[in-house]
């Protein structure tokens, strides 16, 4: 089991607090903001807070939904990143079930489960995601089962400004519908008094990144276009192959 460092402890405090304010608020889509440097264990965090919300929810008397599930967004690969990460911390646990939309059961999303999806396979008019079709399997029918199965659902959106102000991610996410919204991010795009911020010195203090370590100065982050580390130098390193 995971040991978490102080910082991320009063990140998940904080965070699961503010939910229980949000989930008493009768309105939809109340936005909270987790800002984490990278390199602090924004993933471990939201880990954690999910398997706390899943097991205090159900003595929250006050709640009409006791249950709750999760959809988590990320941009190109880095679903499949947190999924794994989110997988194995829960191998032992079992707190959480990690699933990708092939393995929904009974057209909803059970209790305690976290729907990992690629935020760009949703993020377009012709998808089999949202797209309506004679099985009746998409992503908005499974949302309404798991609301009438009397299921809270909250939304994490990792690396929110990457899709925060899309016309289309808005569009999905008012048809979602969530109670909460968490955008996770290093820049997150907006402001909301619920959430938590890590700070920078908190996890320099712990070790878990180094101060001022550059690893490639002349990487320009702005010039990745929204590409994994990755798949973007791989194709710098082949552009200098065919020079």
């Amino acid at each position: 089991m995971i040991t978490l460092k102080k910082y991320q402890e009063e990140a998940v405090t904080q965070l699961v607090k503010d939910t229980w304010s949000l989930l008493e608020n009768p309105s939809r889509q109340n936005k909270m903001v987790f800002k984490a440097p990278t390199g602090s264990g924004k993933t471990v965090v939201m880990a954690t807070y999910m398997a706390k919300i899943c097991e205090e929810i159900k003595d929250k008397l006050e709640f009409n939904k006791r249950k709750v599930a999760f959809i988590w967004f990320a941009p190109n690969q880095l679903h499949l990143q947190s999924y794994s990460s989110v997988k194995d911390y829960f191998d032992n646990l079992r707190a959480i079930k990690p699933i990708q939309f092939d393995d929904i059961t009974d057209n909803k999303i059970q209790p305690n489960e976290v729907l990992f999806i690629n935020w760009q396979s949703v993020n377009k008019e012709k998808n089999l995601f949202i797209k309506e079709n004679e099985q009746g399997k998409n992503l908005i029918t499974f949302v309404d089962n798991t609301y009438a199965d009397d299921t809270e659902i909250i939304c994490i959106l990792d690396e929110a400004h990457y899709h925060a102000d899309g016309k289309k991610a808005k569009k999905l996410l008012d048809e979602i519908d969530a109670n909460v919204e968490i955008d996770v991010s290093a820049t997150p795009l907006y402001k909301s008094d619920y959430g938590h911020i890590i700070k920078r010195h908190e996890v320099i203090k712990e070790e878990m990144i180094k101060k001022n370590v550059v690893l490639n100065p002349l990487l320009d982050h702005h010039k990745q276009l929204n590409k994994s580390l990755n798949q973007f130098l791989l194709e710098q390193a082949l552009k200098n192959v065919m020079k």
